[in-house]
């Protein structure tokens, strides 16, 4: 339990770090039952488009996100956030997420049903 996944970068040096606690806890509270929507962006001007089926999920569990890990379903996104953009003093801020496309999600769930609206 005092592991975690690493993000090791050419020399060997560790980049980052997220904690298996802190990674359990956020899958069982955040993805513990989720229903997903797609949505298709397109622009400029941008707007979205959403379909009439949407997926509930339900049964997360932690050994799935690890073996999606594994395999490359789940991959790293490294990506930075602008706060702020318009006044004095701006902030970038690092908001990196672990992503997984919309046909694997099932992969991570024990219960996946997609339902027409």
């Amino acid at each position: 339990m005092d592991g975690g996944i690493h993000l090791i970068d050419a020399d060997g040096t560790r980049a980052a770090t997220w904690a298996f606690e802190g990674l359990i806890s956020h899958c069982n509270r955040k993805h513990a039952r989720a229903c997903y929507v797609p949505s298709i962006r397109q622009g400029p001007p941008f707007e979205c488009q959403y379909g009439g089926r949407i997926e509930m999920c339900e049964g997360t569990d932690f050994f799935l996100f690890l073996r999606a890990i594994s395999t490359g379903i789940v991959y790293y996104d490294p990506a930075l956030k602008l706060e702020s953009a318009t006044s004095a003093g701006p902030a970038l801020k690092r908001r990196s997420q672990f992503r997984v496309r919309h046909q694997a999600l099932a992969g991570l769930y024990r219960k996946a049903e997609q339902e027409m609206l």
